[in-house]
């Protein structure tokens, strides 16, 4: 569970319940972003490959975090990013694939400030949360009104709901260390739940999951050229599993 803060964000756990009970019809398509604009001396382990620097494992799991949560780990990923001098990405795009035909699209970069949102679109509807994704606050949904065809949703019910922070503050809170780490919380009440019912792992952020999203992003790295020294050192490298390139 460590670093997977966003899934016990009282937004994520909404839009989650929202998507399983149809509010939306079946999911589609997704879209998931997070970027940023930076530069070596504002941060330097961004673009260190000795520091496990790149986009993708800096902000990419993000994105990723909301997708398998919508969606699953996917059964096809397909992934291009931009390589920098020092053999890191500064940005990757990636597609994933599922045999129900839904898809999804995401984006990391410390080239330039993405969307920084979330679109789950189902159906019936979509469901739009505001950014940072990482520690998401606000989401909107909005849904097909009655049975009269409404394609463009033109005449759709739009409702927005807002969990802010505590303390509240656009951007970095006195006396936190980055944006949104005030969520912190949420994650460490769902440690405390977890280990006060004698559970071994939480069912929100499952050891299957954590496992098999860790392959998705080896898929990844084999795809784009991502490697960090220990690769060598360990003698393996990022080697595609069965869901690349089917």
């Amino acid at each position: 569970m460590e670093g997977m803060w966003t899934r016990f964000f009282p937004t994520t756990r909404a839009v989650r319940k929202a998507v399983s009970e149809g509010a939306i019809g079946k999911v589609i398509s997704m879209t998931a972003s997070l970027g940023f604009k930076s530069e070596p001396e504002f941060n330097q382990r961004l673009f260190q490959p000795e520091l496990a620097g790149g986009a993708l494992f800096d902000v990419g799991i993000y994105p990723a975090l909301w997708i398998s949560a919508i969606l699953g780990v996917p059964d096809k990923v397909t992934a291009h990013a931009k390589m920098i001098d020092t053999g890191v990405d500064s940005q990757t795009f990636c597609t994933f694939e599922y045999e129900s035909g839904a898809m999804a699209h995401l984006q990391c970069a410390f080239t330039g400030c993405l969307p920084n949102e979330v679109l789950v679109v189902g159906e019936t509807g979509y469901i739009r949360v505001k950014g940072p994704p990482q520690a998401p606050e606000t989401y909107t949904i909005v849904t097909r009104q009655g049975d009269e065809p409404d394609p463009l949703l033109c005449r759709g019910m739009s409702t927005t709901v807002t969990t802010p922070l505590d303390p509240p503050h656009f951007g970095l809170a006195p006396g936190y260390n980055f944006v949104g780490s005030q969520g912190f919380r949420f994650e460490a009440a769902a440690v405390q739940d977890a280990i006060g019912k004698g559970l071994k792992e939480h069912p929100e952020m499952t050891l299957t999951e954590t496992l098999a999203m860790a392959k998705v992003f080896d898929d990844i790295r084999a795809q784009i050229g991502l490697r960090y020294p220990w690769d060598d050192q360990d003698g393996e490298s990022a080697a595609p599993s069965k869901r690349q390139r089917k």
